[in-house]
């Protein structure tokens, strides 16, 4: 297969219930990277801090500084690991300084590798990536998230008289080992990837994903970022909202 172009937009605002916005993204695209035999190589990474009160954004601003390094590092310099160990092994080092520097604080992270057609993920938390392709959105990610009854969670959740109890069960600074959701899939041309915070969609979302493809098929990238975050913000979300669309070609 050809080498594929990719291109994309990356949007980022505060919610109306923050004082900051606590999010981070990043976004990279090398074309004709010499050690994967002249393929276009992208990286984007998404990261949603929380419990992050006295110093705003600090976890998600590491998480996303920590894994990008390690990767570019990768990408450019001799290294016999794997894709898989390489991601995974990033996250840990970035759940370990955290917890070193931010112990009271946290971050659920997503960060997205492509290699040519290649796509590797690796994941923690609710951030989320969605392949979008055939007119349908693919959740690549899980939500390591439970909504249950108050009695299992009482002591985690946060409530408000509307909403379930809800904990987030996995993510980063919360124990000195953490478990990272890897997996690889092959893309296609003319499709999209989509990687967004909770507050864009999320487990108690009054919409699906697939009612945001004509904002992301019908636009260029950029466009298609801004209106996501408009669609999110009209459904009522307070949220700071993050998103990257990146489209194949």
């Amino acid at each position: 297969m050809p080498t594929l172009k990719l291109s994309y937009g990356l949007a980022s605002t505060q919610g109306s219930k923050h004082t900051t916005n606590d999010d981070r993204a990043a976004a990279f695209i090398w074309p004709d990277v010499a050690r994967f035999n002249r393929e276009t190589v992208g990286l984007f990474i998404i990261a949603d801090a929380f419990n992050s009160q006295k110093v705003p954004a600090t976890a998600s601003q590491l998480a996303v500084d920590i894994v990008a390094d390690e990767i570019k590092a990768y990408i450019f310099e001799p290294s016999e690991l794997s894709i898989e160990h390489l991601m995974t092994g990033a996250f840990q080092k970035a759940n370990t300084k955290i917890l070193e520097l931010t112990p009271d604080d946290g971050a659920t992270l997503t960060a997205a590798l492509l290699i040519g057609h290649q796509l590797h993920i690796a994941h923690v938390g609710d951030t989320r990536a969605y392949y979008i392709n055939n007119a349908s959105a693919i959740q690549l990610t899980k939500d390591h998230v439970y909504l249950g009854p108050i009695s299992i969670i009482e002591e985690w959740a946060e409530v408000t008289p509307r909403q379930p109890r809800r904990v987030l069960y996995r993510a980063l600074g919360q124990s000195e080992t953490i478990e990272v959701d890897y997996r690889n899939e092959q893309l296609v041309p003319d499709s999209y990837l989509l990687l967004c915070t909770d507050g864009l969609i999320n487990l108690e979302s009054t919409f699906t994903a697939d009612e945001l493809l004509p904002s992301i098929t019908n636009h260029a990238p950029q466009i298609a970022c801004d209106q996501l975050i408009e669609l999110a913000q009209k459904h009522d979300s307070t949220d700071d909202i993050s998103v990257i669309v990146v489209k194949v070609q």
